[in-house]
């Protein structure tokens, strides 16, 4: 249950303070009954908030607690990209294998250049 602006609570209250004044004043309830619901609804409303204000810190500090775990796993050094050194006869082929794919790719389109 949501938190009752304290307007939205007073306007509860009175209309609580109403009822029961009525219900005293018609000898319903005795005046002692009237005092003890209104100073229950009073000890609810002031237990509800207060837990409500509980929970809300709870999840605040849950919610810091998370964002400083990741604050630290952000700022933890990055592990540096390490670049694989290829021996001289690895470019060698590497360089062979791109020029043979490429002559491959020109006489594909040559052969189709010739075929229109």
């Amino acid at each position: 249950m949501p938190i009752l602006p304290w307007s939205m609570y007073t306007e509860r209250k009175q209309m609580v303070e109403k009822e029961l004044k009525k219900l005293e004043k018609e000898k319903y309830i005795s005046t002692d009954v009237c005092q003890q619901v209104v100073k229950a609804h009073e000890k609810y409303y002031k237990e509800l908030e207060h837990r409500e204000k509980e929970e809300r810190n709870a999840r605040l500090s849950k919610n810091t607690s998370a964002l400083k775990k990741n604050k630290k796993l952000n700022q933890s050094s990055p592990v540096p990209f390490a670049k694989k050194q290829l021996s001289p006869q690895q470019i060698r082929e590497r360089n062979i294998i791109w020029s043979l794919n490429i002559g491959i790719i020109l006489l594909l389109l040559g052969g189709i250049g010739a075929g229109n």
